[in-house]
């Protein structure tokens, strides 16, 4: 093994600015980390299951997860807006795969997006439900999640969120599901600050992201406890919609929200 006797006498030391002659010395800036909020006091319970795949109009995705694309026995979770207009992220996601499977990409327009209480037609979800659109592979639940402009208190959007995982979970439980894979709710591009509207408090976005995910782990952990029989695989899918890969376990290199799944997921 080498000591010290055997380095040169003499090291150089190349300043970084002649390494990048570009590149000016400027102060610390801000990174991933010095913005990553406190972990939830609430982690996700064991056994349940994190993967980073891309969802793409392919069953490529589907194959990644073990998912048969025509065995009826999964649900996708998509994060949907209200009026099931369809957007960009997952929801684009996943609308080009129905696409690309022949139907509708707009789901307020497809006939068969039904109603997870009473199976009735449904053309829009209300903030913190969700509504089912059946597919090859089993079911697409349509997912709405609160916004940072319709946040009465913190704690009761962590509250509306723990409830609609929870809904989700026993539903695709009850239904003999095989499979659930989430995703990340209101984290993404409609994350941001904002001001509870019932006390006046301002909220960061950091604040608001950790609340969401808060009450999701909640709503995992509560159906683990009262569905304990249950042999539902439960999967987080890290994974933004737009197709951009995140970085497993840590996911430092990225600023999308949805990486944060995967940072709480340690503790």
């Amino acid at each position: 093994m080498n000591d010290l006797k055997t380095l040169p006498s003499k090291i150089t030391l190349i300043p970084l600015v002649q390494l990048h002659p570009h590149r000016e010395t400027v102060p610390h800036r801000e990174t991933v980390r010095d913005r990553l909020p406190a972990p939830p006091q609430v982690p996700v319970p064991a056994g349940v299951t994190m993967q980073n795949v891309k969802i793409d109009a392919s069953d490529n995705w589907l194959n990644a997860l073990l998912i048969d694309p025509n065995g009826n026995q999964a649900v996708v979770v998509n994060a949907a807006n209200t009026g099931l207009g369809g957007g960009g992220g997952i929801d684009g996601a996943l609308g080009n795969w129905v696409e690309a499977k022949g139907k509708t990409r707009v789901w307020k327009d497809n006939n068969e997006v039904k109603s997870p209480v009473d199976g009735a037609r449904m053309t829009s979800v209300e903030v913190g439900k969700f509504a089912m659109c059946p597919v090859s592979f089993g079911d697409i639940y349509l997912a709405v999640g609160p916004q940072p402009s319709e946040v009465t208190t913190l704690a009761n959007m962590s509250n509306m969120l723990e409830n609609l995982f929870y809904d989700m979970l026993a539903k695709a439980h009850t239904e003999g599901k095989k499979q659930i894979v989430l995703c990340a709710i209101s984290t993404s591009i409609f994350a941001g600050p904002g001001t509870e509207k019932t006390t006046g408090q301002s909220f960061t976005k950091e604040q608001f992201i950790k609340a969401a995910f808060n009450g999701a782990h909640r709503g995992i952990n509560r159906f683990k406890t009262d569905f304990a029989e249950s042999s539902l695989q439960i999967i987080l899918n890290g994974i933004d919609g737009d197709g951009t890969r995140l970085p497993s376990n840590q996911g430092l290199g990225s600023t999308n929200p949805y990486v944060l799944v995967y940072q709480y997921a340690q503790y």
